[in-house]
């Protein structure tokens, strides 16, 4: 075996006290794949986690019972790299994989170090062939549990981020493959308030997630005529206020649908912040494949535009005798929030409506049925259930979600 097995294995230890890294060190195997050979399937209930020590394997998409590389390709785990961490819960009622992994084999990897001892005093260190293989280390489920689970609460929150992409009208509608894409390239972010999360004019790096707080954005204009000198501003600049962004929010909308490599407005945090936060390159690549999405960022990015637009010219026509603050009606009147109004078209709207129609009737059929008995009742009301809860998953309502989940859970 590679030194690189030994050099990198003491890295899944870190922290670790010594009790501990003894512990997983009598569980823990090698095991090695050949190239194309399933480390596991779709749908798989999880055994372990796995580091790959040498070579690598993909992570794909694809139907059950079939070979992963026949559905669709994620990405790729070089050496280093760990998975298999999803799908354990803290409650021990492990979730199934939702992709499989096919190893790569050595990729590229055609030599390894070996050391061969030529006498009781001398040691030969030179390089030996190795097989097409990818050399993986493997935690037993209930060691990774006992040993390591807690300390992955980072790695955990991919789950997080799912549950968060799914809230959004925006991604509540993307395949489940691309959900887990869009998670891996988001990293979690807290900005205290005060904080300067974006400066105008400086290059565009980041798209901003709005999870919990407010994000205000602002934009510096240069004014004409006579100025003024001001604590809060440049004496040829005027700041004016634009919006207030707060949960399932985007920040860097407009950059990314118009390609900018600069930012054209400013940001900073209201109030506290919690959001997750995806570079600008990834982000753009991940909307333009999704044509629906993209189409409906693109009409609430014109509407942001307009907005802009009308409160710069609000700003140069009467900054000496009115304040440039934002209106008390100004997320009514402007639609420059993430809301159904600022994205859906007015066929989308109706077609919404009808549907909140039909679930609220539902809720009120699952609240009558509860009050009857009858074994023909009880097959009605758990169908009722299921409908509502899809239709509030569509509409993203929670409150009706919640009710209906709870009734069909005690009924069950």
């Amino acid at each position: 075996m590679s030194n690189l097995s030994f050099n990198q294995a003491p890295k899944l230890l870190d922290s670790l006290s010594d009790q501990n890294k003894d512990r997983i060190a009598k569980a823990l195997y090698l095991r090695c794949y050949e190239k194309d050979e399933i480390v596991f399937h779709q749908n798989e209930l999880p055994d372990a986690y796995y580091t790959v020590i040498r070579g690598a394997v993909s992570i794909y998409v694809h139907e059950e019972n079939t070979h992963p590389r026949s559905g669709k390709y994620l990405m790729q785990l070089p050496p280093g790299s760990s998975f298999g961490e999803l799908s354990f819960n803290s409650d021990y009622k492990h979730s199934r994989r939702n992709a499989g992994v096919v190893s790569d084999g050595a990729h590229g990897q055609s030599k390894v170090q070996a050391h061969s001892h030529l006498t009781t005093s001398e040691v030969c260190q030179g390089e030996m062939d190795a097989s097409d293989v990818a050399v993986l280390l493997l935690i037993p489920e209930k060691t990774y549990m006992e040993e390591l689970y807690s300390r992955h609460s980072s790695k955990h929150l991919t789950k997080e981020k799912i549950a968060f992409l799914k809230s959004s009208i925006l991604f509540s509608g993307w395949p489940m493959e691309d959900l887990v894409k869009m998670a891996y390239s988001m990293k979690k972010k807290t900005y205290e308030r005060g904080t300067t999360i974006a400066t105008q004019g400086e290059y565009f790096e980041n798209v901003i997630l709005l999870k919990s707080g407010v994000l205000s954005v602002r934009i510096r204009i240069a004014r004409n005529g006579p100025s003024t000198k001001s604590s809060n501003c440049n004496e040829n600049e005027i700041k004016v206020d634009i919006a207030e962004l707060k949960e399932n929010d985007i920040f860097g909308l407009v950059e990314v649908i118009e390609n900018s490599k600069k930012m054209k407005r400013e940001a900073f945090a209201s109030t506290s912040i919690d959001a997750f936060v995806i570079q600008a390159n990834t982000c753009i690549g991940l909307f333009r494949d999704q044509p629906k999405t993209f189409k409906l960022l693109q009409r609430v990015a014109q509407k942001r535009i307009n907005w802009e637009r009308l409160r710069k010219d609000y700003a140069l026509k009467f900054f000496s005798s009115m304040p440039l603050t934002l209106p008390k009606n100004a997320a009514k009147i402007s639609n420059y929030h993430m809301s159904d109004l600022a994205i859906l078209s007015e066929r989308d709207l109706k077609l919404r409506e009808r549907k909140q129609k039909v679930l609220n009737r539902t809720i009120r059929q699952i609240r009558l049925l509860q009050r009857s008995e009858g074994s023909c009742l009880r097959v009605q009301l758990e169908s009722l259930c299921k409908e509502a809860i899809n239709l509030s998953m569509e509409l993203n309502d929670k409150v009706k979600h919640q009710h209906a989940s709870s009734v069909l859970k005690a009924l069950n």
